[in-house]
């Protein structure tokens, strides 16, 4: 069986589901035909920024090793990109 994909705006709609429209998750979970536990994931992944979350292809942003956390906040729209692209990808020595 193969994994599922979900869209960004798939997640962001399930999420307010729950934060704005007060279902329960387990409820909209049933409703969505997803896992109790991967809604939560969502729910908990858009609340500690809702900029960043879900920025696609199953991996959360991450500043690579070259840049400092301040560096990655302000660059962070360009950075996925960046290392997506192949260009920030250090080779394994």
């Amino acid at each position: 069986m193969r994994r599922r994909r979900f869209t960004r705006e798939f997640k962001v709609e399930a999420v307010k589901l729950v934060r704005e429209r007060g279902v329960s998750v387990a409820q909209a979970a049933w409703d969505l035909d997803v896992h109790e536990n991967v809604l939560r994931k969502w729910v908990k992944e858009f609340g500690s920024d809702p900029v960043l979350a879900f920025p696609g292809h199953g991996r959360r942003a991450r500043p690579c090793r070259r840049c400092t956390t301040e560096r990655f906040d302000e660059l962070s729209p360009f950075h996925a990109t960046y290392q997506s692209s192949g260009l920030g990808v250090v080779p394994a020595k």
